[in-house]
């Protein structure tokens, strides 16, 4: 559990750089894949444009409170519980 944590932390490290990005450059795609692929440039379609990043940063933050669940019970899962003697 705690690698597929990893993963997605890597996930969202990606999707930061991609979202600071399309700021900086002023333009962003959207996530799907095949026939609904879109470019929205700030200054042609700034609505589309914004809802992207906020679709972006959304994903972000779902993707790290499933990376920190997951991480947490991966480390949980696998730390013994202590015996008393008697």
């Amino acid at each position: 559990m705690i690698a597929l944590g990893l993963v997605l932390i890597l996930c969202i490290g990606l999707i930061a750089y991609e979202t600071v990005n399309g700021l900086i450059q002023g333009r962003i795609g959207n996530m799907a894949r095949g026939k609904r692929f879109a470019v929205y440039s700030l200054t042609t379609q700034p609505a589309s444009f914004w809802f992207a990043v906020a679709t972006h940063c959304l994903l972000a933050l779902f993707l790290s409170g499933a990376a920190s669940l997951l991480i947490w019970l991966g480390r949980t899962a696998t730390v013994a519980p202590s015996r008393r003697d008697r």
